[in-house]
């Protein structure tokens, strides 16, 4: 009887649950990934012949992705997917976070986009509360997404051999309280305002 697990899901055992603690943790001591990358390799297609060289290059593709996100100072637990399919959820420490922030603030106020001054005191109060969430997907985006030379993974979905796609989490404490609920009022003045023109 063989294994119903492909070898590559085997062997990628050795990369399981590399997590971090720490600042991305919640009340609970949860942590909650930034992203999620899908590595998929598909074996629909591929002869038996082949099989061994196409799985050894899978291998060879997912160690040199994570170790791209190493590179970067990015954390990562590795999960099983779907069928042929590997989900890596990524967190970005605070430090590495915070460095990127400054970083993009500067370049910000080099362009004109930001007026203020750059706190180059480094507070975590004062980066934390102006720190958006959006901002905060963003620059984990470009540090998972950018060029090696500008201090990124560059790990691009469909450019990098395997890698599907890459998606952030959903959100559920924002749907709880989220503006589409809060603000529903709102939602039938503007339902009411573009209706009346059309009557």
């Amino acid at each position: 009887m063989t294994d119903p697990q492909p070898s590559l899901v085997r062997r990628a055992r050795q990369f399981l649950f590399r997590s971090a603690v720490g600042s991305s943790a919640d009340e609970e001591g949860n942590i909650f990934a930034d992203y999620v990358v899908v590595f998929r390799y598909p074996v629909v297609g591929v002869s038996d012949a082949s099989r061994a060289e196409h799985e050894a290059n899978a291998v060879t593709a997912f160690r040199s992705f994570l170790s791209k996100l190493r590179s970067v100072r990015l954390k990562y637990e590795v999960r099983y997917g779907e069928k042929n399919s590997l989900l890596v959820f990524v967190l970005c420490p605070w430090e590495r976070l915070k460095t990127e922030l400054y970083r993009s603030r500067i370049n910000d106020w080099l362009t004109g986009v930001r007026i203020a001054d750059i706190d180059d005191t480094g507070s975590s109060s004062v980066i934390t509360n102006a720190l958006t969430e959006s901002e905060r997907l963003r620059l984990v985006h470009e540090i998972v997404t950018g060029a090696v030379e500008e201090g990124g993974a560059g790990v691009v979905p469909g450019v990098d051999p395997f890698v599907e796609s890459l998606f952030p989490l959903h959100d559920e404490e924002f749907d709880k309280v989220g503006w589409a609920r809060r603000d529903k009022g709102i939602i039938v003045k503007l339902m009411d305002d573009v209706a009346d023109p059309m009557t």
